[in-house]
């Protein structure tokens, strides 16, 4: 699966003949951005109203060769447009990039600037949007950073998470532990926590499809992204979003970490060795609080050093109770062999009494 980025986001600059001009620069990388999109595509690019994002102020459709690693792209917006807020939607057309009956992820995930003026000189700000429907009609709208941190960018197999959701959701013989919670159907809303949220997509989705109390925990700095994202959120009725520093390696001080979860979210935090340790005492910490408590592990395997901490979690004797496998998309064509596309691996487990 391949990511529209923004290498350098969308700049307005004065044009000839009173137009104005807005350029940016892009590449179609994997989540990590370590590798390039090998396939040829067409991109449109469209400079829609910052008010009225189906209201296109200027299109046009950009070749995209193979491991392209720049793609500059310039559009010319009549004069009559200037000093009106604007933003920036890029996306590979549809015969190169298609969701299918499945719910699999397109094989390039589109993306949208932010908000900028239509003046000379005005930029948008290094942050982007992705939007991602749900199964229950909701739409998922997520800010994500064009920088290098891996703190606050959207990793794979959070996108796998919103595939797992689905699935649950709409199974309806319980065959897992968070199936089996759900269909309990219990008078209060679900008690969740997500360690590692990093922009929050798997804690928020969570609550935009299931009536929920979910905390959003991550280190200082991914707290301004998380907030900013519950903002952009549509909770489901009776849902609730909060955020909160959590940092693996301290004891667990405040009442919201102390409170009882009736599940654990952890995305794609289990690949640093050296951190991996505290997340397992973090975890255990939060199961000693909590009458057993559910937690559901999703990842990507990167690494032979992730098995550190299905090793750790064996000897601090947790139970793994499930497993499942979600594929993100129908045809990836990433290099790795794997036509089915990335694969995103999930774990139950449960402390054992």
């Amino acid at each position: 699966m391949y990511y529209l980025r923004f290498l350098s986001p969308p700049k307005v600059a004065e044009g000839p003949r009173s137009l104005l001009t807005v350029n940016a620069v892009l590449a179609v990388t994997t989540d990590l951005g370590d590798d390039f999109c090998p396939d040829d595509l067409t991109v449109q690019a469209r400079v829609v109203d910052g008010l009225d994002h189906e209201k296109v102020l200027q299109s046009q459709s950009y070749a995209c060769p193979g491991y392209s690693r720049a793609l500059k792209i310039s559009l010319s917006v009549p004069g009559k447009y200037v000093s009106r807020d604007a933003c920036v939607h890029v996306a590979v057309n549809q015969g190169d990039s298609s969701s299918d009956e499945d719910g699999h992820f397109p094989h390039v995930l589109d993306v949208w600037s932010t908000q900028f003026h239509l003046t000379d000189k005005q930029r948008a700000e290094p942050l982007v949007e992705r939007r991602l429907a749900m199964s229950n009609g909701s739409v998922l709208r997520v800010l994500e950073e064009t920088g290098d941190s891996i703190a606050r960018h959207i990793w794979d197999a959070s996108l796998g998470f919103l595939q797992h959701f689905d699935r649950v959701l709409a199974t309806t013989e319980p065959t897992s532990e968070l199936q089996q919670l759900l269909s309990c159907k219990p008078k209060r809303p679900l008690r969740v926590i997500e360690l590692g949220a990093g922009c929050g997509i798997v804690g928020i989705a969570f609550a935009q499809l299931v009536k929920s109390d979910v905390l959003l925990t991550d280190l200082d700095d991914a707290l301004d992204i998380l907030t900013s994202n519950i903002r952009l959120a549509s909770p489901a009725p009776g849902s609730r979003l909060e955020a909160m520093m959590l940092d693996w390696s301290e004891q667990l001080a405040s009442t919201s970490t102390q409170s009882q979860y009736d599940l654990i979210l952890v995305s794609d935090c289990i690949y640093n060795p050296d951190s991996s340790i505290h997340l397992v005492e973090t975890l255990q910490r939060l199961s000693k609080q909590t009458p057993v408590p559910l937690i559901l592990v999703g990842y990507k395997h990167r690494h032979s050093a992730d098995q550190l901490f299905f090793d750790r979690m064996r000897e601090a004797k947790f139970s793994a109770l499930t497993t499942s496998t979600v594929r993100l998309t129908p045809s990836d064509g990433d290099g790795d062999g794997d036509e089915a596309g990335p694969a995103i691996e999930f774990y139950e487990y449960r402390v054992q009494p």
